[in-house]
């Protein structure tokens, strides 16, 4: 693409209060599709329905007072501006539970205008946020995990803007924050209620999606008035602007004393702009256009090989960004959308557009079809686990549970043993520098012997934990069990014999399931682990 070199290249257009005919041309055609195929009717139906809710908040937030769309950008900033204001300042007010990070926007096609944004997120840095979003009503309704707003002007150059005048509108509003099943622990019912807007059993229908082991990445697309995408990218709570690849370590290295902020936000980003990039030409234009005119944020989960948690992704050549869910832009949802909207149209656009999706299925809520369900994914084998959508009777999402795999709980409790067997280590080695050598072997020994059996234990004792609220049998606890202290022997010679433990510390914390692979290869346990999940 190639820029005007004016001033205008950031007047942005105003977003539309209907689909262009291009797009309700294309949505039309899917739903046409789907009306068509007796077996796809349940999709037909969540799917019109997702379509209703898209164009009801669009004629919402994207109309003036009268019901006109507006004729510029700054008049649709303006209108939500006081909304906005008080969200800014209510989370000032959290400065306990709620961390701020001002954002300074490059990117060359920006030309002169240097902007500035905020990055809202729940919990501070390295604290979870489990418990702000438990006690915080606030929080659970207004501040999803993502969000990213802009300072306006000096965005445009639009004429009626005051100069004087700095107003916040929303670019990225990630999806909310749901419970479940967590890695330490079952959510109590209680608890997990006041992320529902109904009672779970007044759910008709459950889409379930699978739980990609990946990053979390977001997309949002502004448009200026000279035709020009700029896109809204990043990771979880670090967002940027840029409109093409080249532009990306300009806006993520904008000040070297600022790159590490960046981190996480700039293979992701680079990873969904290239696979904006890598679609036919139709297919960015209508994906592109379809995010521009709702304004709405696409959720992904980035599935790293160079980033692995416990899932293998070394089959993967490249990042893959996995689309999952579309999220609105607004702080005070329709009652249909309290939760979040309907994800069956936006799931099958997606891949109408080519991009690929995280797997899903929509099954009848029943008392049957969950213990089913509960069953099937608690005994899966080699992934995370689903996410499960829940539906009413009028197709309306009440609310979103996570259920993950027993095989996946126990690798990660080993996986995080391990990272600290390993860490402790290193800072051991580190106080042996300075003493002789054969002081230095005894201590080491000794070190070695009392570490390797305080995280035996401890591995024992977390997965019998784990065994509690997981309800796996007995056979798959011991297993585990015996699986992870004999990987901690494993690693412990590796460590001493090879003298490998600056590699393996590494290796841990972004290849495990690499090195997981080759401790059941070298052990001969290969099969051991896949035979407890075939009984």
């Amino acid at each position: 693409m190639t820029h005007p070199t004016n001033c205008k290249i950031f007047e942005l257009s105003p977003p539309h209060n209907q689909f262009s005919p291009t797009i309700e041309a294309q949505i039309e055609h899917l739903l046409n599709t789907l009306r068509q195929d007796p077996s796809r009717q349940h999709l037909f139906i969540n799917a019109v329905k997702g379509y209703t809710q898209i164009q009801t908040f669009m004629a919402k937030m994207h109309s003036d007072t009268n019901g006109a769309p507006f004729s510029t950008f700054y008049e649709y900033v303006s209108r939500h501006a006081q909304s906005w204001k008080e969200h800014v300042e209510k989370a000032q007010e959290m400065e306990n539970d709620v961390q701020i990070d001002d954002r300074m926007l490059f990117a060359p096609s920006l030309g002169q205008h240097q902007l500035s944004g905020i990055d809202i997120r729940v919990g501070k840095r390295r604290k979870p946020d489990d418990k702000v979003y438990q006690e915080s009503d606030y929080a659970r309704s207004h501040m999803p995990r993502g969000n990213f707003l802009l300072l306006h002007p000096p965005l445009a150059t639009d004429s009626d803007s005051n100069p004087h005048e700095k107003h916040y509108f929303p670019v990225i509003r990630g999806y909310p924050k749901f419970t479940g099943q967590e890695d330490d622990y079952q959510v109590e019912k209680k608890i997990a209620s006041k992320f529902f807007s109904e009672p779970i059993s007044k759910s008709k229908h459950i889409l379930v999606t699978r739980k990609e082991n990946g990053e979390a990445g977001h997309l949002a697309v502004l448009k200026t008035i000279d035709s020009e995408y700029i896109f809204a990218i990043g990771s979880k709570n670090t967002h940027f602007l840029v409109s093409t690849m080249d532009e990306i370590k300009v806006a993520c290295c904008q000040d070297n004393t600022k790159c590490g902020a960046y981190r996480a936000a700039l293979p992701l980003g680079t990873a969904i702009l290239q696979m904006i990039k890598n679609l036919p030409i139709d297919s960015r234009e209508m994906l592109c256009d379809f995010l521009w005119q709702t304004r709405a944020t696409a959720c992904f989960e980035v599935l790293c090989p160079s980033h692995q948690h416990v899932e293998a992704l070394d089959h993967l050549l490249t990042d893959t960004p996995l689309f999952y869910a579309l999220s609105f832009p607004d702080l005070e949802p329709l009652s249909d959308t309290k939760i979040t909207m309907n994800p069956v149209l936006p799931l099958l656009f997606m891949q109408h557009c080519k991009v690929q999706t995280v797997p899903f299925d929509l099954v009848e809520y029943n008392t049957v079809n969950i213990q089913i369900l509960m069953d099937s994914v608690r005994l899966a084998y080699g992934f995370e686990g689903v996410v499960n959508i829940f539906m009413d009777t009028e197709h309306n999402v009440i609310g979103i549970e996570k259920l993950k795999t027993n095989w996946y709980v126990c690798l990660r409790a080993i996986r995080e043993k391990a990272k600290t067997f390993c860490g402790k280590f290193c800072e051991e080695s580190k106080k042996h520098k300075n003493i002789s050598k054969t002081a230095e072997n005894t201590s080491k020994y000794v070190q070695r012997q009392d570490l390797t059996s305080e995280t035996a234990k401890a591995i024992l004792k977390r997965l019998s934990n784990i065994q509690k609220f997981t309800k796996m049998s007995d056979e798959m606890c011991h297993t585990f069990q015996r699986l992870g202290v004999q990987f901690i022997e494993y690693l412990e010679k590796k460590i001493f014999v090879e003298e490998r433990r600056n590699e393996l510390k590494l290796l841990l914390a972004d290849q495990f399931p690499i090195v997981w692979r080759n401790f059941l290869q070298d052990t001969d346990n290969s099969e051991t682990e896949r035979c407890v999940f075939m009984q």
